[in-house]
């Protein structure tokens, strides 16, 4: 059985990371009050001042998409390195990028086609030798997808996949003209409507992604360079999550699984006694407070103890209160998934620990904040793309 080691060569920042500036903000404010009280400011205004530093402070760490512009300061670059034992040489510092959660859409609400083109050139810039795309690529807008594939193909910047990746069920083997793109879908992936009209709106999103060479991988599997199994599983809310279609053909050698909803991760854990999952679906908790955490969690909970039931769904946002059943995966970040299938967020750092009678259990997570934002804004959660290099087990 082969394992996996996992080194966090540069961890997504936790909101806490991101308070290093706020030094220079209490400094600032003590010398505005100083000098306002120097000159008499009323109380009114030196608040006043004060308000204005803060949401410039906070502004800082926003990002939001307003009236189709798309404001944000960065896209946090994750990096992970993945050893794995008895590496083919050849396949020494190959590299993998993990995408998530787009929400592309013509109208541009949640990703404008700015921001895309800005995506691709980092991804170029990396050179992958695969992209991997962990779902919610549009926005509940099918029509856009052949438009969001041109940006995928920008992406391949290898070419001839093919060369490289071996299906491990025959049903894609027509596929032809791949392109190092491989993609399993989210539940934003289709339109929105009864049950029929959603799974035909997939099935088509399924089909147009294939016509233009992207790797669509549906409870399917495939080799990538002779040696790493990636796993690509059905939507959970979808209900086409079947584990069971495609891990009984898979052998003992290390598995990659793409499956959009971290919430699988349990399943997974009872079939694979070693695996690395990536997710994304969470998109971080959107908006995090330092030392508080993801609010949604906080405002469900008092949701819950202070409105009556029948008034639920008055609450603005209320639906994404269900957006996990575990709400403790709804941080970004690398989690360990315990002998009893617990995962737990790991601290970040570059050797993650683990409890010492957990040292046999090789099973881990990493769930992506994503690249789109709905609500349209993020706080202290930037969007992300992470880079996964492969090397030899040491």
């Amino acid at each position: 059985m082969s394992n996996f080691d996992i080194n966090v060569a540069q961890p997504f920042p936790q909101p806490e990371d991101q308070l290093k500036n706020f030094p220079v903000f209490l400094a600032l404010a003590v010398l505005s009050v100083t000098i306002a009280r120097t000159f008499s400011f009323s109380f009114f205004s030196i608040f006043s001042l004060l308000l204005i530093q803060l949401a410039l402070y906070f502004s800082l760490h926003l990002h939001i998409n307003f009236r189709d512009h798309f404001f944000s300061p960065s896209i946090h670059v994750t990096r992970l390195n993945l050893h794995l034992p008895d590496l083919p040489s050849g396949v020494e510092g190959k590299k993998l990028i993990a995408l998530s959660d787009i929400h592309f859409s013509r109208k541009e609400r949640s990703m404008t086609k700015e921001t895309m083109q800005r995506l691709v050139n980092m991804v170029r810039a990396e050179e992958p030798d695969f992209v991997l795309l962990l779902g919610d690529l549009v926005d509940n807008d099918t029509e856009a997808t052949a438009d969001l594939c041109a940006y995928f193909k920008q992406m391949d910047v290898k070419r001839g996949g093919e060369k490289e990746m071996k299906f491990i069920k025959k049903e894609n083997e027509t596929q032809t003209n791949l392109l190092r793109v491989i993609a399993v879908l989210g539940n934003h992936d289709e339109e929105r409507g009864e049950h029929k009209l959603r799974s035909e709106s997939r099935d088509r999103v399924i089909s147009t992604m294939r016509q233009h060479g992207v790797v669509v991988l549906e409870n399917e599997a495939l080799l990538l360079f002779n040696t790493l199994q990636v796993a690509g599983l059905g939507e959970l809310w979808a209900s086409r999550f079947h584990p069971d279609l495609i891990f009984d053909k898979l052998d003992d050698r290390a598995v990659l699984v793409m499956s959009h909803n971290p919430d699988t991760v349990m399943r997974i854990a009872e079939k694979r006694a070693s695996f690395f999952q990536l997710s994304g679906h969470t998109h971080g908790g959107q908006i995090s407070l330092p030392v508080l955490g993801p609010v949604l969690p906080l405002i469900t909970r008092y949701i819950d103890l202070l409105v009556p039931k029948r008034f639920f769904e008055l609450v603005p946002w209320r639906g994404f209160s269900r957006v996990l059943r575990h709400m403790d995966l709804l941080h970004a970040g690398l989690y360990f998934i315990s002998s009893d299938h617990q995962p737990s967020l790991v601290s970040p750092g570059p050797s993650p620990q683990v409890k010492k009678e957990e040292s046999n259990s090789n099973r881990w997570m990493y769930v992506t904040a994503g690249l789109g934002i709905s609500p349209p804004f993020r706080l202290f959660v930037p969007p992300e793309m992470v880079v996964i290099t492969l090397s030899s087990k040491k």
